[in-house]
């Protein structure tokens, strides 16, 4: 997304300058300069970016649609179309996407956000710097008695002020460093790829269900890879009893994905806190061996999953497609 610069700035400051200080045109130009090397910087690392990403879509694109699933070749083909013809925000990412365009969409976005946010911040640096210029040259000039002189160093001042370029970079600074605050849609993350901490564990260990199989042996190593295996690396395994704590890069309020029970005899509770409040509980066992999760909370980076057994019986519990946004 361009930042424009309003053209009736342009022609203002041109305005004010006419037949006036030196100095003041001096400001200008080296003002305009730096403001054209920025956005043409922005511009030329988002082309960039856009074509590099663009060009592993569409190798992932050949890839699943070898495997004939077209719930996984859709959302591919619409992204590659968003990407092309730039549209804000970009299509939101269903449950059942497979791991690698995730991963590939939230490197994308970081390192766009990226660019963005380093355009702004040399636009508002570049505005205080003329902000700060001009309001030198204003005293200077009125101590000068150039009074009309002043009072064009006052009105660029102001123009400058109310450009729609530099307020958008501002306001997107403060957006970036208020993450609480943020009310556009953000993206749905793996908490299992978030950082992890295993709080409590009984005899086995915790893990994605394609690292716990791989170390199993006999029928465990069947039941556990009965899945497909690229899903595998998505689902969280705990053996009760277990508590699992996960910190999300940024704040979350809502959390979504499908809990079950991997035996059909055993029993457990499973448990869910967010920010310290608890978001969902249930107990899983007979004929409700799964839930579907879908809760929302106050914005908080202290998410925590407890999985406790009931009864006899081994419960090993899947959190399956586990996210956050």
């Amino acid at each position: 997304m361009k930042t424009p610069f309003v053209p009736v700035l342009f022609v203002l400051l041109s305005v004010a300058l006419s037949g006036r200080a030196a100095d003041l045109g001096q400001l200008q130009t080296s003002f305009m300069a730096r403001y054209d090397e920025a956005n043409a910087t922005r511009d030329q690392q988002l082309k960039n970016l856009e074509g590099s990403y663009v060009g592993a879509l569409e190798r992932h694109l050949d890839k699943i649609k070898a495997g004939g699933d077209l719930e996984k070749v859709v959302p591919v083909r619409d992204e590659i179309e968003a990407v092309k013809t730039g549209a804000e925000p970009l299509p939101e990412l269903s449950a059942n996407v497979d791991r690698e365009f995730k991963s590939m969409r939230g490197k994308y976005v970081g390192a766009r956000d990226t660019v963005r946010e380093t355009h702004a911040r040399t636009l508002v640096s570049l505005s205080d710097k003329m902000t700060a210029a001009l309001e030198s040259e204003e005293k200077e000039l009125t101590r000068a008695g150039k009074i009309d002189d002043a009072l064009a160093a006052k009105r660029m001042r102001e123009t400058l002020s109310k450009d729609v370029g530099i307020a958008s970079a501002r306001e997107l600074l403060g957006k970036a460093r208020a993450p609480l605050a943020l009310d556009e849609p953000k993206e749905w993350q793996l908490l299992i790829e978030q950082r992890m901490k295993v709080e409590e564990k009984g005899m086995h260990e915790v893990g994605s269900l394609s690292d716990v199989a791989k170390e199993g042996r006999g029928f465990w190593n069947r039941l556990l890879t009965g899945g497909d295996e690229q899903d595998a690396d998505e689902v969280l395994v705990t053996p009760s009893p277990a508590k699992v704590s996960f910190s999300p890069k940024l704040p979350a309020t809502e959390i979504r994905g499908k809990v079950s029970l991997a035996f059909p005899n055993a029993r457990a509770t499973v448990r869910i806190t967010a920010g310290g409040k608890t978001v969902f509980e249930e107990e899983l066992g007979g004929r409700n061996r799964e839930a579907r999760i879908a809760v929302e909370f106050e914005a908080t980076r202290e998410i925590e999953i407890e999985a406790e057994q009931v009864g006899a019986g081994a419960a090993w519990v899947y959190w399956t497609a586990f996210e956050s946004r």
